[in-house]
């Protein structure tokens, strides 16, 4: 077959895979494409389509990804005595498409990178496509300089060996973070002058090399830096320079003894700087996430110097909780999770007890905005959540799974401020809630619901010997007026605490009074099943306290035991089991049953 005939088959293919055509006949075209794609044939046709602008652009772009493919892998089919006319060849399609097509530009520069990576004779692969590409191809070359080290970091891409791999990546990446770095400053030193695409280039290359150059020649290089933090001050360069910026401080060495401490302080009072920007970036939440991500990675990089430096760095967590309050969209919020966790860890051991008292204020606030994030949407008082998401399953099924993300975060704000601080805040507003009820104004089951969450998700951070709050909330929470979303909520708050309750059998009465209460709520099954999960756990913590109660548990056994769903059956059933394994009167447990 000619390369004529080859070339219109290939047309064919593509016009196809891309057209209206029939789902068989696109299925025929893209298997012919992916077999010519691993035939020897490919490589006499790629550069001559390539280098013909009549052709079609996804003709084009097609054989650049073939092109790819081959280099990859199929570089063994390839002559010895070939490697250096191919070289060339692909320098000069590069050179021919600076500054036209991007999807071809980023496949030729991938092509190259593998190129030079098996290419093991060609010792000067690096200084030779800089010299050929600069100044005349900045775009490109910048573009190849970006993809080359994140090319360069899986052998298994690769058919070469493992010292092969290694002794090649070290040719081309680490002996030329110099030249680098030198070309990215010189390109800096003209930010003001350059085209917004090219400061846009030059913040991708940086960030694709920071791995690979100190992250202290970086920071101490003034042009790089300056182009970083004016670029999340312009609207082109913002989302590039922020990514930049987050890497370089993912990197950051932050042990006690480093000699790059004074390098990071620097870096962190420009940060602080720019904290303005959040109030001014709220209407626009994409630059809400990207401030996120960026200050979240500040502070879990910087996490051991929060602590051992709380004052100096309280305005990093000021930042890093008004991010937190959030509500736009609450995917943002997540960001910063990881961070108040491991924060936590730091300043609640014995050593930092200074940071602790720095930072209870902060995760006092901190329960506060997670009280607002926990509750379901207010756009109506429908206790049906379909109502409240649109019947959108899918949001509703993504908020309840964030709900439990946000109970961790209370865990953590209940370890630093302790269980006594940390249960009043949503105790009082659950109180604030009752007292305008009473008054005759209007408040949102949400509003409740939320507060008892809290309670329930703080629970194990509350030992079982608190006496100052948890009696006066139990006994509150037996009181609550009825609403089936309130005694759902209040009823699993009981079920979290049976094990403070086998500690304070005072309660024991009026909480076993309130559960079994909820069994007679036969129009929502909800409740029915906390009702039973929180009796299952009450009998299995208090089974020693309930001797006394078995001819009542009997009697509602009785009740309840034909109308009960089976799961709901068979907690209730474990749970009186547990009761009655505690009974050593056989007499009678006889005269009971």
């Amino acid at each position: 077959m000619t390369d004529n005939q080859q070339l219109t088959q290939l047309t064919q293919a593509i016009d196809t895979l891309y057209g209206n055509s029939e789902p068989s006949l696109k299925d025929q075209a893209n298997s012919f494409l992916l077999t010519f794609q691993r035939s020897e044939d490919a490589w006499k046709l790629v550069f001559p389509i390539l280098g013909d602008e009549s052709t079609s652009l996804q003709l084009r772009v097609f054989m650049a990804q073939t092109l790819r493919s081959k280099v990859q892998y199929d570089f063994t089919q390839l002559p010895k005595e070939s490697l250096v006319s191919l070289k060339d060849s692909l320098i000069q399609l590069l050179i021919a498409y600076n500054g036209k097509s991007r999807l071809i530009t980023t496949q030729l520069c991938i092509s190259l990178t593998y190129f030079a990576l098996q290419f093991l004779e060609w010792s000067n692969a690096i200084q030779e496509i800089i010299n050929l590409l600069s100044p005349n191809s900045m775009p490109t070359l910048l573009e190849f300089l970006t993809i080359l080290p994140q090319e360069t970091m899986d052998v298994k891409k690769t058919p070469l060996t493992d010292e092969e791999f290694d002794t090649r990546t070290k040719q081309l990446v680490s002996s030329n973070v110099e030249q680098v770095l030198y070309i990215m400053s010189t390109l800096a030193e003209t930010r003001a002058s350059n085209a917004s695409s090219i400061n846009t280039e030059i913040l991708s290359c940086i960030k694709s090399w920071i791995v690979d150059i100190p992250f202290f020649q970086i920071l101490n290089n003034d042009p790089i830096c300056s182009l970083i933090f004016e670029g999340i001050s312009n609207e082109d360069t913002f989302d590039t320079a922020v990514e930049c910026l987050t890497t370089i401080i993912s990197e950051t060495d932050v042990s006690p003894d480093s000699p790059n401490l004074p390098v990071i302080k620097a870096l962190y009072d420009q940060l602080i700087k720019m904290s303005p920007l959040i109030a001014e970036s709220q209407d626009d939440p994409e630059k809400i996430e990207r401030f996120t991500e960026l200050f979240a990675a500040a502070g879990e990089s910087w996490q051991v110097l929060i602590a051992l430096n709380p004052y100096d760095f309280k305005p990093l967590v000021d930042v890093l909780l008004q991010l937190s309050s959030y509500e736009e969209d609450l995917d943002i919020v997540k960001y910063t999770f990881k961070f108040w966790y491991d924060l936590k860890g730091l300043i609640t051991s014995e050593a930092r007890k200074e940071a602790r008292t720095v930072f209870i204020p902060v995760y006092t606030d901190l329960i506060m905005v997670m009280l607002k994030h926990l509750r379901y949407p207010l756009t109506s008082d429908s206790i049906d959540l379909k109502d409240l998401f649109n019947n959108d399953k899918e949001a509703e099924d993504k908020f309840k799974d964030f709900r439990y993300e946000i109970g961790d975060v209370l865990k953590d704000c209940c370890s630093v401020v302790g269980p006594v601080n940390a249960l009043n805040i949503p105790f009082s507003k659950l109180q604030t809630y009752m007292n305008l009820l009473q008054q005759g104004e209007h408040v949102q089951w949400q509003e409740i619901e939320a507060s008892l969450f809290s309670m329930r998700a703080m629970a194990t951070e509350v030992p079982t010997n608190e006496n100052k709050i948890l009696p006066v909330i139990m006994s509150y929470l037996v009181q609550l007026p009825e609403n089936v979303k309130v005694r759902y909520a209040a009823t699993l708050v009981l079920g979290r605490y049976t094990e403070w309750t086998a500690k304070h059998p005072e309660h024991l009465e009026e909480q076993l009074n309130y559960i079994i209460h909820g069994f007679e709520q036969q129009q929502s099954l909800d409740v029915i099943v906390a009702a039973s999960h929180a009796l299952k756990y009450f009998c299995m913590d208090c089974s020693t306290l309930l001797n006394s109660y078995l001819e009542q548990l009997f009697n509602f056994y009785s009740k309840v035991e034909g109308s009960l769903d089976i799961e709901s059956l068979y907690d209730v059933t474990e749970g009186i089991a547990h009761v009655l394994k505690e009974e050593r009167d056989f007499e009678k447990l006889n005269q009971d049953c």
